[in-house]
């Protein structure tokens, strides 16, 4: 055997997706050029589902503020007498013995509620007019919200009806993905050498192609695609469409739960000004203080002008939720530069697919301006409290078949050949979608029309 020749042997391309250093330099890929997809395979972020439909449970907030939907005409507060007033849902009745806050301040002690017509009558903690829950000054008014923070109760009393347990659902599905391509024999069949376990090998130019292509529209659907399922017109069998991250934060799963996040809409350059808002909209929905931060190139290009200019914002920054290994090398591996303002720190990661102008960069589409906040770590995320990750992707396998990544190449000029025609096909398929946790806790800088 001649020294430094390349066996035949023929590898799967599907051998380098978990060796993202070998895949690179197959693909021709740079860090800066990593997917979303690139993110959940380097984060270990990948969970497999038995149904086409997949849901999950979240904890809400133990306590529920309430919004004022009538006020009794008579007992209305204005002086020392019982302040009756009517809540908009079920979910916000408090309990007997809670103590309510008004927007004026105000305070007194849940009275009664009756559950059928939701009415709720709250009793002033005093006599004097000071004590009244709805002054003239200041008074309570249908809209405004109202809030049960503590609770007193009376000596000798019995133990107050217990609140339920309050979860959201959350629902989305995968989707098929399948990705082909054929040349005959009068095209060149382009091969490249590669190492794989100390040993060379040969992939196709042909697999190069079509690998890019398929992770791209996989890539580009858990960015902007929306949870649908309708019968194809051809052959009237479903097919599914997963929800994108897009749509998720500005409306949830589309389907079952349709509260979205933080939507902070941009009508200029983003400033440290719209930074500031969306980072405190974040505080008060109890979001962590570890962020990815998704941008297009042109909200890149504000950030590089605004933050990452200001003193300091750089420092003290944590990679907790990069996977296991070094998660700072991680991040630097996937071409993420990270900042800390206002007490988060933000791994800022480029979307290229935003920059096509063939597709999110085309003309009259704002895509580019745009940002997701997503947060990086865990949540609790089902009725047993278990953590699980706020960003995955859930993928179908079972019965020896496992459709993360399926791979095939037919025809005479195939490595095994399967036929006589004279042509090399290259087919893969994915049977995948994306699962979004916690997503009332994410946040949008948004340009391009819903």
């Amino acid at each position: 055997m001649l020294i430094g020749s390349t066996n035949k042997n023929y590898i799967s391309s599907i051998n380098f997706l978990d060796k993202r250093d070998i895949l690179a330099e197959v693909l021709d890929v740079t860090s800066e050029d990593a997917t979303i997809l690139d993110i959940m395979e380097m984060t270990n972020r990948f969970k497999v589902t038995d149904v086409p439909l997949y849901d999950h449970f979240e904890n809400q907030y133990l306590y529920q503020s309430g919004v004022i939907a009538a006020i009794d005409v008579t007992l209305n507060g204005e002086t020392n007498e019982v302040l009756r007033i009517t809540l908009t849902t079920e979910d916000e009745l408090p309990v007997v013995n809670e103590i309510a806050m008004f927007e004026n301040k105000r305070e007194g002690l849940v009275q009664s509620v009756n559950k059928s017509t939701l009415v709720v009558d709250v009793a002033p903690l005093g006599a004097t007019a000071a004590d009244a829950l709805s002054p003239a000054a200041t008074p309570t008014e249908v809209g405004e919200t109202v809030i049960f923070y503590s609770n007193a109760s009376p000596e000798g009393s019995n133990d107050p009806e217990g609140r339920r347990p309050r979860f959201t659902r959350s629902q989305n599905s995968v989707q098929i993905f399948k990705t082909a391509a054929k040349i005959t024999d009068l095209q060149k069949v382009s091969k490249i050498e590669v190492t794989y376990g100390g040993k060379p090998y040969v992939m196709y130019k042909l697999q190069h192609d079509t690998l890019q292509k398929h992770r791209a529209d996989i890539a580009h659907q858990i960015l902007v695609g929306k949870q649908a399922k309708i019968a194809d017109p051809n052959t009237g069998e479903d097919v599914y469409f997963t929800q994108g991250i897009r749509k998720y934060i500005l409306g949830g799963d589309g389907v079952v739960n349709t509260s979205g996040g933080v939507d902070l809409p941009l009508t200029a350059a983003v400033t440290q000004a719209n930074f500031r808002t969306m980072s405190r909209a974040l505080d008060k929905r109890g979001a962590p203080k570890e962020f990815w931060l998704w941008s297009g190139g042109d909200l890149r290009a504000d950030l590089n002008d605004v933050l990452l200019q200001l003193p300091g914002v750089d420092v003290g920054i944590v990679y907790n939720s990069w996977g296991i290994g070094d998660g700072k090398k991680r991040a630097f591996d996937l071409g993420v530069d990270s900042v800390k303002l206002y007490g988060r720190t933000f791994h800022i990661k480029d979307l290229m697919a935003y920059d096509n102008p063939q597709v999110f960069g085309a003309t009259n589409f704002d895509f580019a301006a745009e940002g997701y906040l997503i947060p990086t770590g865990k949540i609790k995320a089902d009725k047993s409290g278990n953590m699980q990750d706020r960003l995955c992707m859930r993928y179908m396998s079972g019965d020896g078949t496992d459709l993360k990544h399926l791979e095939t190449l037919t025809g005479k000029l195939a490595p095994v050949p399967t036929d006589d025609e004279a042509s090399l096909k290259v087919g893969y398929q994915s049977v995948m979608g994306l699962q979004a946790l916690g997503i009332r806790q994410f946040g949008i800088f948004s340009k391009a029309a819903a």
